[in-house]
């Protein structure tokens, strides 16, 4: 993942999903491991293209949420279970980890 911003969304909602994913030029996808994602251009190719109606049954499913960068221009995003995305948040952000050391 690489830092765009910290304006971290967390959300189930695949309306605001699909608009975000889309004003961004992506797609919904499934790698190879059988995890859905969302593609971009310019990122590793996906392992398939997958239609909007596979990713939810599969994202409601696997009971998934999505954590994206609302930042101008950004496509950061993760899918996952709502442990995997706490993992997720916390390297985005080495203060919320502590990973960036004491305040001055």
């Amino acid at each position: 993942m690489t830092s765009c911003s910290t304006m971290l969304r967390v959300t189930q909602d695949l309306l605001e999903t699909r608009r975000w994913v889309e004003s961004r030029g992506g797609r919904p996808c499934r790698y190879p491991d059988g995890r859905i994602g969302l593609f971009f251009v310019g990122t590793a190719e996906p392992a398939l293209l997958v239609g909007w109606d596979e990713f939810e049954a599969n994202f409601r499913l696997g009971s998934c949420v999505i954590v994206y960068d609302d930042g101008p221009g950004c496509q950061d995003a993760f899918v996952g279970s709502v442990e995997e995305a706490r993992d997720y948040v916390l390297s985005a952000d080495p203060w919320l980890s502590g990973m960036a050391g004491p305040t001055p």
